[in-house]
């Protein structure tokens, strides 16, 4: 994935993130920065996540071929 990429998924995943925590009771407790910072730092996490699931899904397609 080239850098360019990366910062693009990176963006949905904040994105995601933040209409999460809008649509959630925490984004009245929060002001927007809060929100923002916030979306921030659960995006990190969801890019690492996204990044084992991926991992995961190709050892298991390569195992599976390998099998075949």
């Amino acid at each position: 994935m080239t850098p360019e990429e990366q910062r693009d998924l990176h963006e949905d995943s904040a994105q995601l993130a933040y209409q999460a925590i809008k649509f959630s009771p925490l984004f009245r407790l929060l002001t927007n920065d809060q929100a923002d910072a916030l979306a921030e730092e659960i995006a990190k996490k969801i890019d690492a996540r996204l990044a084992v699931l991926i991992d995961e899904e190709l050892d298991r397609v390569e195992a599976q071929k390998a099998a075949a």
